[in-house]
C-alpha cells in the first residue's frame, strides 16, 4: 500500500504540475493575446485620429483661405464701387455744364489710384484659389477683374466720353461679378462641410 500511495502521489504531483504549467501557458497566451489586440486597437485608433486631425486641419486651413479670399474680393468691390460713385458724380456734373471743384478732382484721382492698386489684392485672392485647386472660382475672380479693367480704362478723370447712363450700367456689372464670385465661394465653402 505504501508503494501504491507513492505512485498516486507522484501521479497527482505530475498532474498538478502539468495542470499548473498548462494554466500558466493558458494565462500567458490570454495576456499576450489581450495585449496584442489592445496594441493593434490602440495603433488603429491613434492612426485614424491622426489622419482625421490632419484632414480637419486641412479643411480649416482651406476655410480660412476662402475667408481671406472673400475679404479681398470684398475690398476690391468696395473700392470699385467707390470709384464708380465718384466717376458717376464727376460725369453728372460735367453733363450739367458744371465743373467739379479741385477737391473733388483730387479725391477722384486718389480713388482711381486706390482702385489701380487694389488689383494686387484681387491677384492675391486669385492666387489663393489657384493654390487650393479651385479653378472655377479663380476663373470668376479673373473675369471680374477683367471687367473692372474695362471700366477703369473707359472711365477716367477728364473727358472720357461716357454718358451718365453708360456709367450707371457699370454698377450692375460690378455687382453681378461680385455676386458670381461669392456664389462660387459659398458653394466651395459648403462643400467643405460635407
Amino acid at each position: 500500500m505504501g508503494g501504491r500511495l507513492g505512485l498516486e502521489s507522484v501521479a497527482t504531483l505530475v498532474w498538478n504540475t502539468h495542470s499548473t504549467w498548462l494554466d500558466i501557458v493558458d494565462t500567458a497566451v490570454k495576456i499576450g493575446l489581450g495585449a496584442a489586440i489592445s496594441g493593434i486597437a490602440t495603433y488603429t485608433v491613434t492612426r485614424y485620429k491622426h489622419v482625421s486631425d490632419k484632414s480637419l486641419e486641412a479643411t480649416q486651413r482651406k476655410r480660412d483661405a476662402l475667408s481671406q479670399v472673400a475679404e479681398e474680393v470684398e475690398e476690391f468691390s468696395h473700392i470699385s464701387l467707390n470709384y464708380w460713385a465718384r466717376i458717376l458724380d464727376w460725369t453728372r456734373k460735367r453733363a450739367n455744364g458744371k465743373s467739379p471743384n479741385e477737391t473733388q478732382e483730387q479725391e477722384l484721382r486718389l480713388v482711381r489710384t486706390e482702385l489701380f492698386n487694389s488689383y494686387k489684392v484681387l491677384a492675391s485672392a486669385e492666387s489663393k484659389l489657384l493654390l487650393m485647386g479651385e479653378r472655377e472660382a479663380q476663373d470668376l475672380v479673373r473675369k471680374y477683374g477683367e471687367e473692372l479693367t474695362k471700366f477703369y480704362s473707359k472711365a477716367f478723370v477728364g473727358d472720357h466720353g461716357m454718358s451718365v447712363d453708360e456709367i450707371q450700367g457699370w454698377r450692375e456689372v460690378i455687382l453681378s461679378g461680385r455676386i458670381k464670385v461669392f456664389n462660387e465661394l459659398s458653394r466651395v465653402f459648403k462643400s467643405l462641410e460635407t
